[in-house]
Order: C-alpha cells, then sequence, then structure tokens
C-alpha cells in the first residue's frame, strides 16, 4: 500500500517509526488533497467499516497510542455525522472538524488544526509526536488483510466545466484519462486544458 493522500509515500516506511514509544497522535486525514476532488469523501461514506478496521490493524503499529483523531473538513457534515456514528463508542478516537480551506490537506497543516502542534522546518511528524495517515490508504490496508487484493485499482474524481457528467470512477491503475473522460460521458465543450492531479498542484496532461 502506499500513500493515496496524494504523495503516493509507501505505507511500511511511514510505519516504521524509529522511536514507536514517542508517537502520541495518530491522524486519519480526511482533507481531499485539492480542490474539486472527493475521492476520500466516498471513501468515509462507502467504507466506513473499512476505515474502522484500519484504525484497529494500526493500533500495533506503533502501539500505544492513546488518541486517535479522525480530521474531516467541516463542509462535509455529512462525512463527520458518519463516521462519528461509527466511533461513538470509541473513546480513543475523535472526530476533529477542520476548515475547509486549501492547503488543508497538506498533513502539517491537518497537524497543526487537529494539534496545535508545529512540526519544525527540516523535520517529521514523527519528530512532534504525530502520525499522519490518509483515510484512504487506512482503508486499503483493512481491505488487502481481509482479501489479499493489492492496490490495482483507485477512487478518481472526473470533474471541471467542460466534462459532461462530472463522478467518481472506480478505475484500474493505469486507465488512460481518455477513458475516463468518455466514461462520464465526453466533454460538453472544448477543453481549454486537463490536468492530471487537481487544480493546484496538478500537471497538464495537454
Amino acid at each position: 500500500i502506499v500513500g493515496l493522500g496524494g504523495a503516493g509515500f509507501p505505507t511500511h516506511v511511514k510505519l516504521s517509526v524509529k522511536n514507536p514509544e514517542k508517537i502520541e497522535y495518530v491522524i486519519a486525514n480526511c482533507a481531499e488533497c485539492e480542490p474539486y476532488i472527493t475521492s476520500d469523501t466516498r471513501t468515509m461514506l462507502e467504507d466506513g467499516d473499512l476505515i474502522k478496521e484500519g484504525i484497529d490493524t494500526l493500533k500495533k503499529y506503533p502501539p500505544d497510542v492513546k488518541s486517535y483523531v479522525i480530521a474531516i473538513e467541516k463542509n462535509k457534515p455529512e462525512c463527520i455525522k458518519a463516521i462519528g456514528d461509527i466511533f461513538a463508542d470509541n473513546s480513543a478516537v475523535s472526530v476533529c472538524a477542520l476548515p475547509a480551506l486549501y492547503p488543508q490537506g497538506a498533513e502539517k497543516v491537518a497537524i497543526y488544526n487537529t494539534t496545535r502542534r508545529i512540526v519544525p522546518e527540516g523535520k517529521l511528524p514523527t519528530d512532534v509526536g504525530v502520525l499522519v495517515m490518509n483515510v484512504t490508504s487506512l482503508a486499503k490496508i483493512a481491505e488487502y488483510i481481509k482479501t489479499g487484493m493489492p492496490l490495482v485499482e483507485k477512487c478518481v474524481t472526473v470533474d471541471g466545466s467542460a466534462i459532461t457528467s462530472p463522478m467518481n470512477v472506480i478505475a484500474p491503475i493505469g486507465t488512460p484519462i481518455r477513458d475516463l473522460v468518455e466514461f462520464t460521458g465526453g466533454l460538453s465543450k472544448p477543453a481549454g486544458k486537463i490536468i492530471y492531479g487537481g487544480p493546484m498542484m496538478g500537471v497538464a496532461a495537454e
């Protein structure tokens, strides 16, 4: 499994914490990494049980963490309620409503808005006692453990003013952008630019 919040950082490296006993907070980052993207939102609404199982699994790596925080942007009240209901009986897990401002999905921003801790320049979240995991990464960890199926598909948001029917699509990794656009009804007008990855930090495909 790799980090599915945008960076693609290997999860096994992130969980290989040098001093696990110093980790006080684990944050499940549910903030979308870019405007328009809503793939993590779908995970929260449709795979809440997998998120719960992912957090239960994560309790082993590192062990003895006392506080797990589910960080969700305030403009997603249906997600806040759904996830809050799932963890209502678990005092170790709390839901934190974050400002819906870019770049809320950046882990250092999420850390400050949930714990008020500041990660110094050149340091990592673990240096201030925090481990951050993307929410879809957690769900995929649980799915892998249950089924043995590796990461072969991903939820992709296809959106923009030229898209006929904007939607989230479950697509095999490696699907051409052309096929995704055709699946969503094609272009309603000529596209000025096609961006892969999001409008703020994405790469122009053509």
